[in-house]
């Protein structure tokens, strides 16, 4: 697991500096600027945490990743979390 999480490190590094705002915006308490990588297919369900396919990962504020993990419904409403089986 130290090789994924070293290989995760590099790549949030990477994706965050070519997405710097946040691309979630919650709402008006949106910070903008993007601090975390978001996987909108969570690794519990299925989700990669490292991948060539960018498709399933997002750049988000603190906030708003907080908000979409605290409200899994609505974050799905918004297309901001799937299911495995959701592509």
């Amino acid at each position: 697991m130290t090789e994924i999480y070293k290989k995760r490190s590099v790549f949030v590094k990477r994706f965050l500096s070519l997405h710097p705002q946040c691309q979630a915006v919650w709402d008006e308490n949106c910070y903008t600027l993007s601090v975390d990588v978001h996987e909108i297919i969570p690794r519990g369900v299925g989700g990669k945490i490292i991948s060539d396919d960018w498709s399933n990962f997002m750049a988000v504020c603190r906030y708003c990743h907080t908000m979409i993990t605290d409200n899994p419904a609505e974050a799905q409403k918004r297309g901001l979390r799937k299911w495995s089986w959701e592509k």
